[in-house]
């Protein structure tokens, strides 16, 4: 058993490589050599798994291979409710009904103000609308068209009006109101 899917062909007809038809029979419970492709289905062998090629990949995900990419499991098995639909693909694509989908699929109904979000210091929302009127001190008591944020300029708390949030000028130390900007370098 231990030469199937191991990438050398030891059948006359490479029977012992070509096999795929073995995900739903308790057979790969048994022998834990094999690695399994969660995108596409597939088993390989664990010889296979970090060997610098690609053996899981699904159409035109040539930037990410989940035989080959340590955080695969992490990304897989670990993704908050918080970062569905925050703008940065967490979730590897699955393909479901011949398209690839991730966790920034149909955002249109994930709602990033809901109260798993609201108020959690992190920004969901593009315009921040999930933390908006959460904090306040007896200084400072940002409008609610207004962002609590320390100026960049003078390292002071200030109320950022609300359509400078994602204008990509950094207002904010730490680019706070910018959170759009570095997931896109």
């Amino acid at each position: 058993m231990d030469h199937l899917l191991d990438a050398i062909i030891d059948c006359p007809k490479e029977d012992d490589e070509t096999i795929t038809h073995i995900i739903d029979s308790g057979w790969t419970n048994k022998y834990k050599n094999l690695f399994k492709c969660e995108i596409n289905n597939l088993y390989i062998h664990q010889l296979l798994v970090k060997d610098g090629r690609c053996q899981c990949s699904v159409y035109d995900t040539a930037s990410w291979c989940e035989d080959e990419d340590e955080g695969y499991a992490i990304a897989r098995k670990k993704l908050l409710f918080q970062t569905v639909c925050n703008g940065a693909n967490d979730l590897t694509p699955i393909n479901i009904d011949e398209q690839n989908r991730t966790d920034e699929t149909e955002c249109e109904r994930w709602p990033c103000n809901n109260i798993y979000t609201r108020c959690d210091n992190i920004w969901q929302c593009s315009k921040d609308e999930d933390e908006i009127g959460c904090y306040s001190f007896s200084t400072l008591n940002c409008s609610s068209s207004h962002h609590l944020c320390v100026s960049f300029n003078t390292n002071q708390f200030e109320c950022l009006p609300y359509d400078k949030v994602n204008d990509n000028n950094i207002d904010c130390v730490g680019g706070t109101d910018e959170p759009t900007i570095c997931r896109k370098q």
